[in-house]
């Protein structure tokens, strides 16, 4: 994630934009394909994560993994348990 460079995009305005080119994105490939288009039309510039926001990003996906992670331990177990 270090070192990786990003546009921050409204989604509001990301949706008016592909309504304005007449493309209503379906999946992902499509969405992508509209937000690179609208990065060059716009010519919106690119942002870069800096040191501490990186290590913030971090912390915060690891914990979200384990989140995760306990989901999946502990779903069986309530479902078996009839909660």
């Amino acid at each position: 994630m270090a070192g990786r460079a990003f546009i921050k995009v409204n989604p509001k305005q990301a949706r008016r934009f592909a309504q304005a080119i007449g493309r209503l994105a379906k999946t992902d490939s499509v969405v992508a394909k509209i937000l690179a288009r609208m990065g060059v039309v716009l010519d919106l510039k690119l942002q870069g994560i800096e040191g501490e926001d990186v290590h913030d990003l971090m912390e915060l996906l690891t914990a979200r993994r384990a989140m995760v992670k306990d989901q999946i331990t502990v779903e069986p177990l309530m479902s078996a348990s009839g909660v």
